[in-house]
């Protein structure tokens, strides 16, 4: 009885800290994972705009944003969602399974509030945070209204919070790092990430117990309770916890 409940116990312990290390790499990475320049994944030309998706992916850390750049005209306003809409629908490749864009209302009224007839570059950017697989995700929404990215307006965020953006300039590269919480779960790999973590820390916290209880019998202690043994016989249970002492090594025979 007493076993088991120590197994319950390492068990619960296991559990704890492998949910506490999944959401712990995972928001380390997002506050310290800077992502490389992005890569266009697709493009959708109109007369005088384009749309523009880009992915990247570095450490746990993938983002994809779809950009509105130049001018739609108003014509085009009222038909953006759906146009892309349509596009997104023909190659579901373009969005990942964790990204916002998957929800068609919330990526028809991000689209069409891009296409404002501005002239300058909207953005939506879904960043997702994990490892080995990716377990939280957030979304927001900026323009870009200069040559220098610090200068941008705050974004629109949801399901996260943003650090201060470093802008760094390495010869003819712009190299921008947004530190980031993100918690919408991807359950998935929450549940993948968390598993493989518990199952890291059972086995460690099983070595520990295996180490100690070794140590324990070569001194003729208790292997559950310390208890010291020396002079009690083999027959006869620990007085502390009950365990039988014929396990110890160092019990008397006489």
């Amino acid at each position: 009885m007493r076993k088991r409940l120590h197994d319950t116990r390492r068990f619960a312990a296991a559990v704890l800290l492998g949910l506490t290390a999944t959401i712990g790499v995972a928001q380390a990475i997002g506050w310290l994972v800077r992502s490389p320049t992005p890569v266009p994944t697709y493009t959708m030309a109109f007369p005088d705009a384009v749309l523009r998706v880009q992915a990247t992916s570095a450490f746990g850390r993938n983002e994809l944003s779809w950009q509105a750049v130049g001018n739609f005209g108003a014509e085009l306003n009222t038909k953006a969602g759906e146009i892309f809409g349509y596009a997104f629908s023909r190659d579901p490749s373009i969005l990942p399974s964790w990204s916002f864009g998957n929800d068609v209302q919330l990526r028809r009224e991000s689209l069409e509030r891009q296409i404002s007839g501005t002239g300058m570059t909207q953005y939506s950017t879904d960043i997702a945070v994990g490892w080995p697989l990716l377990v939280f995700s957030m979304h927001m929404e900026g323009t870009l209204v200069g040559p220098n990215p610090a200068s941008d307006p705050v974004p629109r965020v949801r399901w996260g919070v943003m650090g201060a953006k470093n802008v760094q300039y390495i010869g003819n590269q712009v190299i921008v790092r947004q530190p980031v919480l993100a918690w919408r779960p991807i359950w998935a790999g929450l549940t993948v990430n968390a598993a493989a973590y518990s199952l890291f820390w059972w086995v460690m916290l099983a070595a520990i117990d295996w180490m100690r209880q070794r140590s324990r019998m070569r001194r003729g202690l208790c292997v559950e309770c310390g208890y010291d043994l020396k002079g009690v016989h083999r027959d006869v249970p620990c007085p502390e916890c009950g365990v039988p002492c014929m396990v110890h090594e160092g019990s008397s025979t006489s």
